[in-house]
């Protein structure tokens, strides 16, 4: 397990993989989806107050529950959340009026819950001051890096090419995970990991 970890987090394809590890594509393919679960579900401690736990992704996520969605980004010091939303969803809690509109949506200030950006239509909508329009200043809300991140986010995804949307909640979570935890070491980054799935396998 440490070693598909290692060979995981190098970000070396599966054909890689399967070449240097003695192991089946099914066992690998199940292994990997499973790494990328844990890494979904690990909530930065900075940002867990602000967490919707019912959006952490579940394993039997159904194939069309994302046919339509949003993303929406809480940023708290240094670390990221990022939630999947479905639009229909979205659209019945007020959260958003029109997020099929061409021109930017129309997002109340006081449904913004916990949100520090949303993301519609590929483009980030930062969180207004409540009871204006003003765009807060980017030291109460660091708009510099969360667009970064994104950045970072829709080369990760564009890299990896032909995502089965029902899978792009996981790698969203694994890319997320990583630049949570870029400032630690790779050897710091396995134990982390292989601590995930250890306390997962045992139903912790």
């Amino acid at each position: 397990m440490r070693k598909i970890i290692q060979e995981f987090l190098l970000e070396h394809s599966t054909d890689i993989i399967l070449f240097r590890l003695n192991i089946s594509k099914y066992k690998l393919l199940k292994i990997l989806a499973l790494l990328r679960l844990v890494m979904a579900k690990d909530i930065p401690t900075a940002v867990k107050p602000l967490a919707n736990q019912n959006r952490v992704i579940k394993p039997d996520l159904s194939k069309n529950a994302l046919s339509n969605f949003i993303f929406g980004l809480i940023q708290k010091e240094d670390k990221i959340w990022v939630e999947t939303i479905p639009l229909s969803e979205a659209v019945k809690t007020g959260l958003i009026v029109d997020a099929r509109a061409k021109k930017k949506p129309i997002i109340p200030p006081e449904l913004w819950q916990n949100y520090t950006g949303l993301i519609i239509n590929n483009r980030i909508n930062r969180r207004p001051e409540t009871g204006n329009k003003k765009t807060l200043k980017k030291s109460n809300y660091n708009i510099s890096g969360l667009e970064g991140f994104w950045g970072y986010l829709k080369r990760k995804l564009a890299f990896k090419g032909g995502i089965r949307q029902e899978k792009l909640p996981l790698y969203i979570g694994e890319h997320t995970w990583k630049y949570n935890n870029r400032n630690l070491s790779l050897a710091d980054q396995e134990k982390h990991l292989f601590k995930l799935i250890t306390n997962h396998l045992k139903g912790k």
